[in-house]
C-alpha cells in the first residue's frame, strides 16, 4: 500500500536520488548541488513542504511545494516540482496527493 506524508530527514538521500531521477526523465543533467540546497530549505528552513509517496520503505514519489503570501489569500501553495516513478503511474499513486496538500497547508 502506498502511503503519502512528509518527508523526513533520515530519507534525504532518496528524496535527492528521486528529484535526480525526475531531472533525468525530462532531459535535463540534475545539478546535485541544487538538488540537495532545495531539499535541505524544504526540510530545515523555509516554510513549504517536502511529500513523498511511499510504497512500504522505498520512495516512488515526491512533491516540493513552497508557500508564498497573497493580499488576497493570505498564504498560497505553489507546486514546484511533482513526479511519481513511472512503473508506480496509473495505479491511483496521485489520488493521495490532494488531500495530503490540503491536510498540510491548512495544518
Amino acid at each position: 500500500m502506498i502511503t503519502v506524508g512528509k518527508a523526513y530527514l533520515s530519507e534525504t538521500e532518496g528524496v535527492k536520488n528521486l528529484i535526480a531521477e525526475y531531472h533525468r526523465s525530462e532531459g535535463l543533467t540534475p545539478n546535485k548541488e541544487r538538488i540537495a540546497w532545495a531539499v535541505r530549505l524544504q526540510l530545515r528552513e523555509t516554510p513549504g513542504l517536502l511529500l513523498v509517496a511511499r510504497d512500504k520503505d522505498a520512495i516512488v514519489g515526491v512533491a516540493l511545494a513552497v508557500y508564498t503570501p497573497s493580499a488576497e489569500l493570505g498564504r498560497v501553495m505553489t507546486v514546484n516540482d511533482f513526479f511519481v516513478r513511472p512503473k508506480h503511474r496509473r495505479n491511483g499513486v496521485g489520488k493521495n496527493w490532494p488531500n495530503t496538500w490540503w491536510k498540510n497547508a491548512n495544518g
